[in-house]
């Protein structure tokens, strides 16, 4: 019977007295998951609930970690520095997904002109040589490689109680998954609207809600389906994401709160993307350029 001091030890500690064919993968899977993800029991029991973990904070180094044994030895460091760039490069770029959802779902949602007049003033804004690499692309690229790298950690410290890559690979939550789902669309998005009209015409200034509104005209099934399904599950990674990181646990009814922000962001998504389809495509040369941009997709 174990004293009760040992209670208080870590997972892998507990699990260390016994004997390998004795502890079950779950045991195993929770011990290696509390030494990545430490939290508290009540906000343990809510995420099995909702599925959106908290931010995961890093634990004290155990002794495992700090021998030659471990892929790595200063892991604990490493997955603070992580934790920091993920965290603060999502609030960085949530600043500019702010400004750009305002310009090309709220705006144009109750009209046209005021769209196209949001997003030429707010292009001044973050395409700016200064701006455009803080804000857009720098945090973008942070947020995405730092995740990638914890998710590769997290396999690999699960490894070394699963003896097997296909068991250690935990399932990502589904803040995760919409996260990885948005990415190609995000930079898809990016390529369309930003890279391609940049080393075709030289610049993006004829780029505005008639450029959108042309693409739709193109291939309307391919580009509503496209920036719809980005712009839910865009949405949702970010809404969700805040509500992780502000330590709001209580489980979201459909309608309110992150729920309700969520479905009336897609519900204006729509409405903006009918009257960009109502619109029709743009005419003389300025069709011109956007065909030259287009057919390059």
């Amino acid at each position: 019977m174990p004293h009760h001091h040992h209670r208080k030890s870590s997972s892998l500690d507990r699990l260390a007295g016994i004997p390998l064919n004795s502890i079950s993968p779950e045991e195993a899977h929770a011990a290696a998951l509390n030494q990545l993800e430490p939290q508290s029991t009540a906000n343990a029991a809510t995420n099995t609930t909702e599925g959106s973990p908290p931010e995961p904070t890093p634990s004290a180094a155990t002794p495992s970690e700090s021998g030659g044994s471990s892929p790595f030895p200063s892991t604990n460091t490493l997955l603070r520095v992580l934790f920091g760039i993920q965290r603060y490069s999502a609030y960085t770029f949530t600043g500019f997904l702010g400004l750009h959802l305002t310009s090309v779902v709220l705006a144009p949602a109750f009209s046209y002109d005021a769209g196209n007049a949001s997003l030429l003033f707010t292009n001044t804004i973050y395409q700016s040589p200064l701006v455009e690499p803080i804000l857009v692309t720098g945090s973008l690229a942070l947020h995405i490689t730092s995740g990638i790298v914890l998710r590769i950690i997290k396999v690999l410290r699960s490894k070394r109680l699963y003896e097997s890559y296909w068991t250690a690979i935990s399932k990502p939550t589904l803040l995760a998954y919409a996260g990885y789902a948005a990415t190609p669309l995000v930079l898809g998005h990016f390529y369309v609207t930003r890279y391609l009209p940049l080393s075709i015409l030289g610049d993006s200034s004829l780029i505005s809600l008639d450029y959108v509104a042309h693409s739709i005209a193109d291939h309307p099934a391919m580009a509503i389906g496209s920036m719809l399904t980005m712009l839910t599950l865009t949405l949702y990674h970010t809404v969700y994401g805040w509500r992780r990181w502000l330590n709001i646990y209580k489980r979201p009814k459909l309608l309110s709160g992150p729920g309700l922000f969520v479905v009336s962001g897609i519900l204006l998504g729509v409405a903006s993307l009918a009257r960009l389809a109502a619109h029709g495509p743009a005419i003389g040369w300025v069709a011109s350029q956007y065909d030259k941009v287009l057919g390059k997709v």
